[in-house]
Order: C-alpha cells, then sequence, then structure tokens
C-alpha cells in the first residue's frame, strides 16, 4: 500500500522522467544514425510525441509543486490575507481552465476514434496522443483540489 501510494504521488515525475530521458536516449541515437545514413524518422516523430506528453504531464507537476505562471511581485506587496487569497482564485482559475480541458477535449478524441487517423511513420492513433490531454487536465484538476483541501486544513488550525 505505500509503494502504491508513493506512485500515486509521484505519477507526474515519474512519467516526465521517463519521457525527458526517452527523449535523450533518442536523440543520441538519432544523431549516430545521421552519420551512417540510416533514416531516422521514426525516431524522431517518437521524440516529437515524447516531448508533448511529458509537457502535458510537467503541467500537473508543476500544479503539485505549486510552480505555475503568476505575477509574484505583486504577492511580495500585498499583506498575508490578500496574498492567500489572490492565491486562492488563480488557483480556482486554473482548476476551472483545466476541468474546461478536460470537458472539451473529450468530444473532440471521440471524434479522433470514430475517424481514426494514424501518425505518418509509427501508425499511432492520434486519439491515443490526444487523449493524454484529458488525463493530464484531471490530474491538474486532482493536485490543484489537493493543494487547496491542505491550504484549507492548515488555515483551519
Amino acid at each position: 500500500m505505500r509503494h502504491i501510494k508513493w506512485l500515486l504521488n509521484h505519477i507526474e515525475e515519474i512519467i516526465s522522467s521517463f519521457l525527458i530521458f526517452m527523449i535523450f536516449i533518442l536523440l543520441a541515437v538519432s544523431i549516430i544514425f545521421r552519420q551512417v545514413g540510416i533514416s531516422s524518422s521514426e525516431i524522431h516523430e517518437l521524440i516529437k510525441y515524447g516531448f508533448v506528453v511529458s509537457i502535458l504531464f510537467g503541467i500537473s507537476f508543476g500544479a503539485k509543486e505549486r510552480e505555475h505562471i503568476r505575477a509574484d511581485v505583486i504577492l511580495e506587496h500585498v499583506s498575508e490575507k490578500v496574498k492567500k487569497g489572490m492565491l486562492f482564485v488563480a488557483d480556482l482559475i486554473w482548476l476551472f481552465f483545466s476541468l474546461g480541458l478536460f470537458w472539451y477535449s473529450i468530444p473532440f478524441i471521440k471524434k479522433m476514434i470514430d475517424f481514426p487517423q494514424h501518425t505518418p511513420m509509427l501508425e499511432i492513433p492520434f486519439w491515443v496522443l490526444y487523449g493524454m490531454i484529458p488525463v493530464s487536465a484531471v490530474l491538474t484538476c486532482i493536485r490543484i483540489v489537493q493543494n487547496m483541501v491542505a491550504d484549507f486544513n492548515v488555515n483551519k488550525i
């Protein structure tokens, strides 16, 4: 049970780290292939999609670590109470954006399943790749809600 909890707490880091490592290895292989004259179009496709998916899971990781784009300069010049309120509103906006991303990506993915298309070289169904969008959005929502609950519990005590 302890291992499952650890895995769930670090899933974004594991996936993103694996993908970045895979990209690094594939880039090295691509360079070697290019030097010996072997085509590496499939490798380039894997690199491209691996990079995009790592970014999607990195967004969720950013939510978990509370590292998202915001104007910290403003937060440095307001009281602690106003700062907490502004961060709460920012988290709500991010939460609703992620929920919207999830909600509106589902019909898009359904269309991709109904009218299948594949990547040019590897023939991966596009719905698999685009399916990472709602997965990432749900993980982001979970991390934001976890942070909001933690903030509420800290402020309650």
